[in-house]
């Protein structure tokens, strides 16, 4: 028995002695003669009609009930007596449950079971960093290190729960998988890129389905193109696969730019997809209209455009960027320091006379 069973019992259980309390009360009023049998009979359907509700509220919101509804029909059709015996069948589970757990403490658990947050953020953070949720006697490990020095159970266990809370950034753990040196990781590894593969492309068919039966439809063209692209990033799928993938990207977006012109999410992916395919000068008049059109500039956009100025050595136009007094970067965890610290780490590639910006790039 779960602990949400034990926790509907326990909500049963209040509920018969509210009805119990009720029917015997009124019995008992009837039999001093305090009360006629008419209104005994009266509470009796008040009772009778609010479970029947109550059943119905259930039956329609697909929840399963049946003991409760076994109850309910015991105290319609059985009055008072109803209500015992529905006391006496929960007591029988409750103390059934009790016998089978072993110690207080799980007893104690069993009954009062944790309430985890279900927070899309923190499911998300519990699941980036390996661990369901945090303990604070243990630091969590990402997939990646687990994947790489982690026991057999703990590789079994992290690709388990890649596959089943799967984000794209979590296929490089599956590669690392894929290349272990145990033989049953590998083949669980290759079972769990399967199937991701095999989802991710049954969606791509079904959009493009639905691309061929609404070409212009802006909310579906928008979803195939961010879906592609997700597609693309995955690390288990060939080059030549992603490649593909990330140029159909840039068509689906290509033609939401000519539905929505300057859309700024439009144009940052058209930036970053560009970018990704070596294809930097139209990286870059992408970003550009980005930066004309929005007045704030997401930090990743920001990034990209840096990015794009590097691969295309034109350092002036990036030191200039960079400088931008009327340039204002939003988006959590923004710093302009860590924009500073990327660009230091370029240093090495870039030819000493066009350094003359030193002081702007922190020393």
């Amino acid at each position: 028995m779960t602990s949400g069973a034990l926790s509907k019992l326990l909500t049963y259980l209040m509920i018969n002695l509210m009805v119990s309390f009720f029917e015997i009360g009124l019995f008992f009023l009837a039999y001093q003669g305090a009360i006629s049998f008419s209104v005994v009979v009266a509470g009796h359907l008040l009772i009778s009609v609010g479970l029947l509700l109550s059943i119905l509220m259930l039956w329609r919101s697909g929840r399963q009930a049946s003991f409760f509804v076994i109850i309910a029909i015991l105290v319609i059709f059985s009055g008072p007596f109803g209500c015992l015996a529905g006391l006496m069948a929960i007591a029988t589970e409750i103390l059934l449950i009790m016998v089978k757990t072993t110690t207080l403490d799980d007893l104690l658990k069993t009954i009062f079971p944790e309430n985890r947050s279900s927070n899309i953020s923190e499911l998300f953070q519990r699941v980036k960093y390996g661990m369901e949720e945090y303990d604070s006697q243990h630091l969590p490990l990402s997939y990646n290190d687990i994947m790489a020095f982690g026991t057999s159970r703990q590789k079994r266990i992290a690709i388990e729960r890649i596959l089943k809370y799967f984000r794209p950034e979590f296929a490089e753990s599956l590669m690392l998988g894929l290349n272990d040196s145990a033989n049953s990781i590998r083949v669980l590894s290759a079972t769990a890129v399967s199937r991701i593969n095999d989802k991710y492309a049954d969606g791509h068919a079904e959009l493009e389905k639905r691309l061929k039966q609404e070409p212009n439809n802006k909310r579906l063209i928008m979803e195939a193109g961010q879906y592609c692209e997700s597609y693309s990033t995955l690390a288990f799928i060939d080059s030549r696969r992603s490649r593909v993938l990330s140029e159909r990207a840039v068509e689906l977006f290509e033609h939401y730019d000519r539905l929505s012109v300057d859309d700024p999410e439009a144009l940052l992916s058209l930036g970053r997809l560009q970018y990704t395919l070596g294809h930097y000068q139209e990286a870059k008049n992408y970003l550009e209209r980005l930066f004309i059109k929005e007045n704030r500039v997401d930090d990743e956009g920001y990034k990209w455009y840096l990015n794009t100025l590097f691969q295309l050595k034109d350092y002036d136009a990036l030191r200039r960027f960079v400088q931008r007094d009327n340039l204002i970067v939003s988006g959590q965890g923004v710093d302009h320091d860590d924009i500073v610290d990327q660009i230091v780490l370029w240093r090495r590639g870039i030819p000493e006379k066009m350094l003359s910006t030193e002081e702007a790039y922190g020393g």
